[in-house]
């Protein structure tokens, strides 16, 4: 029963090829990027002035909205629904 035991658990493999493929599975992708990639990575990623929007100061409660914006001389953007967002129009 000892050898049937030992033979089956020769059929997994070791924890040295695990890591080995865990390795592989992370470097060949990293070796198949080419310049011409990163170029367009670069060309396509968005400049700090396209990504302005993200630095409005949203709020969920609308008299401290009002009263940011006041103090702030900025204008008040406000969006409401009625249910789910995600909902059909």
């Amino acid at each position: 029963m000892a050898q049937e035991a030992q033979i089956s658990c020769s059929l997994w493999p070791r924890n040295d090829n695990i890591l080995t493929v865990r390795f592989l599975i992370v470097l060949i992708p990293a070796l198949l990027v080419q310049d011409s990639d990163l170029k367009k990575a670069d060309e396509i990623r968005a400049t700090p002035a396209e990504v302005k929007y993200l630095k409005i100061p949203w709020v969920t409660d609308v008299f401290k909205g009002f009263e940011t914006a006041k103090e702030e001389k900025r204008p008040v953007f406000l969006y409401t629904i009625v249910g789910n967002a995600l909902d059909d129009c």
